[in-house]
């Protein structure tokens, strides 16, 4: 028999939170459009309540096990999106104080068996379902014969085939006892809600997936594999509350009698609930547990009935997804939960799921992409506050520009198929362009070898963006493409880019100085990052060299592609030396390009993309892809015609122009930790420049019209 290889089992648990189960269906949502590919290959889906309720009809409603069908999976997240929304009509009718509260329930059942009978239709069952379920309920009396093993007790409903299945229960009856809290609802065939013992059902679920009596991995091995359950490190969980009320007890009620335990015991054991399974999960399983569990804001407490709140619960679910926390938890998916599990069934969905290493590096925690937006921030103010030359606060990256051009970006007719997604999908299409050509550091002579920036801003870019929220970046209509002319990236993981910034900052002290240590520590920077040195280069002009983006991102929903813009044309002179380089002017680069723009030929650039392979590191932008592998297929055609860009107007706006990978199409959607960081560190640092120098940043006219201030 082979050898018994590694594999991934992927649990889903969603908690109970009646109408707040918005929250969870509106992240949900996020996290898919995010990580196409993250139902894709779920094993397990466990909820309690409301979270049973979206288990259950994703269970369903979800294609064939390893079957990609993002459109089917957005219909039946944008179903139950609509269901919360319409949250009075599931409740159905409240009966009035105090008959609906001291002698009956709040609210009758028919309304919520309506809507889970069109949900499941009435004669679904859940061997049936599309997925493995477990759902939390609790039977109020077993029926035993024997009065001493007569007694109430927890229900969890699951359809792994075996000894004790409810493969037979049908799907809309298991979704009214999850969902009939006390007080508010009827018990149902005798079951109540199961939030009263696990409201956060993830703990249950991490037990279900060891119990001998239901093989977990029967259906999933390779054929010469036995059947077995997963090992502990194989199994990723993601659990996701429902919106934490942040509740507790003033010091002087502790002493209360029985009124005060009766008002607090419901919720404060469901929210013990949560916490226990959320610290059991987190000890046994680390790095491979991962918790979504955002708390409302104090002064807007929902009940779980508060169907009168809807809207905030919306704005509240986007809100978050919107976070650097909510960033990390889309990385922690895409490297822990779309990892390379090695099963020979996989190879497919690992090219098309961006497969990385076997240990991918943790995800970066908001506070190191805080850290490293201070330390830009603080960068700038010291060289505001030491360059008595620098008028406004200058940008913490590729500070100093050589010209923005006005350019066409005009889509290829025969790319391949596969690629014409996103801006690429309109064929022949000439997008108005303005592209900004810079230096990387603060050297204050074009002559100094460094690293050079071509930074692409595409015009009139219709579609809903990724930072459609960010109202302070202002950029509804375009899309920005980054490049840089060294193919590869100097950090691996934003903490080495950490310490390049602090490393950095002490070779400037220590040659200010002029340290004896200097030439340590200049060592030991090459040492620790190489491509530093590999990316400075001395060059005649910006506008006959190449450019690569780095790091790697989205095209659609199921490719993988770096960019790069390549010159058609180069200038025909030999390479530039240093020693040339400091004869010619401070600033040669932008009279290299006004003195080019100045003739009556264009300037034409291809833009490329390059297809990621397996073996080829999402995480690591520190190695380029190689293009043995993965030729760079060109898709865009760009034109720079002759102009002058050095006005009054056009340098203003080169100055203050903002860029980010992020200000674009979810289908360019940038990739990796480093890219996750730099959509926070990009905001902050232009909200602070922008600030700083007085300037309400609003996204430029397409090129041609006039400047507006």
């Amino acid at each position: 028999m082979a050898e018994d290889r590694m594999t991934t089992y992927r649990v889903l648990a969603l908690d109970g939170g009646g109408i707040r189960g918005l929250v969870t269906a509106i992240l949900l949502k996020r996290l898919h459009q995010a990580s196409p590919g993250l139902f894709d290959s779920v094993d397990l889906i466990a909820g309690t309540s409301s979270g049973g309720m979206i288990a259950l009809a994703l269970a369903h409603g979800l294609g064939p096990q390893g079957e990609r069908d993002d459109g089917k999976t957005n219909r039946v997240l944008d179903e139950i999106i609509a269901t919360f929304r319409n949250g009075a009509a599931t409740f159905g009718l409240a009966l009035p104080f105090p008959i609906g509260f001291l002698l009956f329930s709040k609210y009758q059942s028919s309304a919520r068996a309506a809507t889970f009978k069109a949900w499941f239709g009435a004669g679904t069952r859940l061997r049936e379902l599309k997925r493995n379920v477990l759902i939390a309920a609790f039977d109020l009396d077993n029926g035993h014969a024997d009065r001493h093993r007569r007694m109430w007790k927890p229900k969890l409903f699951h359809n792994y085939p075996g000894e004790n299945s409810d493969e037979n229960e049908l799907a809309w009856e298991v979704a009214m006892k999850t969902s009939s809290a006390p007080v508010l609802f009827p018990s149902f065939n005798g079951y109540i809600d199961g939030g009263v013992y696990s409201n956060n059902p993830a703990m249950c679920a991490l037990a279900q997936v060891f119990d001998p009596r239901y093989v977990a991995l029967t259906t999933r091995r390779p054929a010469d594999h036995r059947p077995r359950n997963p090992r502990l490190e194989e199994i990723r969980l993601l659990s996701i509350g429902a919106g934490l009320n942040p509740n507790f007890l003033p010091k002087p009620t502790y002493r209360g009698g029985a009124l005060l335990w009766a008002n607090s015991y419901v919720a404060i054991t469901m929210d013990g609930t949560v916490g226990i399974a959320d610290y059991q999960c987190e000890r046994l399983l680390g790095m491979n547990y991962r918790r979504i569990e955002p708390v409302l804001d104090p002064d807007h407490r929902v009940g779980i009935d508060d169907v009168g709140k809807v809207d905030y619960l919306a704005d509240f679910a986007h809100a978050v997804a919107n976070t650097p926390e909510f960033a990390a938890h889309v990385q922690w998916v895409r490297e822990s939960w779309l990892v390379d599990d090695r099963r020979a069934d996989d190879a497919n969905r690992l090219e098309t799921h961006m497969a990385t290493p076997a240990k991918p590096a943790p995800a970066a925690s908001p506070t190191t992409a805080e850290r490293i937006a201070q330390a830009f921030i603080a960068k700038v103010k010291n060289r505001k506050g030491t360059e008595p030359g620098l008028q406004d606060m200058p940008r913490g990256a590729h500070p100093r520009d050589h010209g923005l051009v006005a350019a066409t970006f005009t889509v290829k007719a025969d790319i391949p198929a596969d690629l014409r997604r996103g801006v690429f999908e309109r064929l022949g299409h000439p997008y108005p362009a303005y592209i900004r050509f810079s230096n990387a550091g603060t050297d204050p002579h074009d002559g100094d070898p460094d690293a050079r920036g071509m930074a692409i801003k595409l015009m009139d870019v219709q579609g809903e963006k990724l930072l459609e929220a960010v109202v302070a970046e202002n950029e509804r209509n375009t899309q920005d493409f980054l490049l840089t002319s060294y193919p590869a990236f100097i950090a691996k993981t934003p903490e080495d880019f950490l310490a390049f910034m602090a490393f950095r900052r002490n070779l400037q002290e220590a040659h200010a100085k002029q340290s004896p240590e200097l030439p340590a520590l200049l060592k030991q920077f090459n040492e620790r990052f190489p491509n530093v040195e590999k990316s400075r280069i001395v060059i005649r002009n910006p506008l006959t060299i190449p450019y690569f983006s780095q790091t790697p991102y989205r095209l659609g929903t199921d490719l993988v592609v770096k960019h790069c813009a390549v010159p058609l044309a180069s200038d025909g002179l030999p390479p530039l030396s240093a020693a040339e380089a400091r004869l010619l002017g401070p600033t040669y680069l932008r009279d290299a390009m006004r003195t080019r723009l100045a003739q009556p030929e264009d300037v034409v650039f291809e833009f490329k993309v390059q297809r990621h392979r397996p073996g080829m590191s999402i995480e690591d932008s520190t190695v380029p892809w190689s293009e043995q592998e993965s030729e760079f297929v060109a898709v865009a055609r760009i034109v720079i015609p002759p102009q002058e860009f050095t006005s009054g107007e056009r340098a203003e706006l080169a100055e203050h122009i903002s860029y980010s990978p992020w200000h674009g199409l979810p289908a360019h959607r940038p990739l990796g930790q480093v890219n996750e960081v730099r959509r926070y560190v990009y905001i902050e640092s232009a909200k602070f420049r922008h600030a700083a120098n007085g300037v309400a940043y609003q996204e430029p006219p397409p090129p041609g019209a006039p400047l507006t201030r």
